[in-house]
């Protein structure tokens, strides 16, 4: 799975943000206290999302709230690769 984006409010120093995600592998950097912690953070919030609450797909995207937290929503997909013949 891919995430394609993720929109946080009102999640520590992010009143809104999104950040869109690119297959493959992403670079983040940054000056100490820009909020990439808060990203990954927020990325892992998603991937345990996915494992507790199952599939979903791009139309149905996690949105996790809380008073701590704010809202992060991060629409997701399926990128799937062909298995080679054995």
């Amino acid at each position: 799975m891919h995430l394609h984006s993720l929109t946080m409010t009102k999640v520590r120093q992010f009143e809104q943000r999104t950040f869109e995600f690119q297959p493959g592998f992403n670079l983040l950097i940054g000056e100490n206290g820009v909020g990439k912690t808060t990203i990954f953070d927020c990325a892992r919030i998603w991937q345990k999302s996915v494992l507790w609450f199952g599939a979903l797909t791009m139309h149905n995207p996690i949105i996790f709230a809380t008073e701590f937290w704010g809202a992060i929503s991060c629409p997701l997909g399926a990128h799937l690769r062909p298995i080679a013949a054995l």
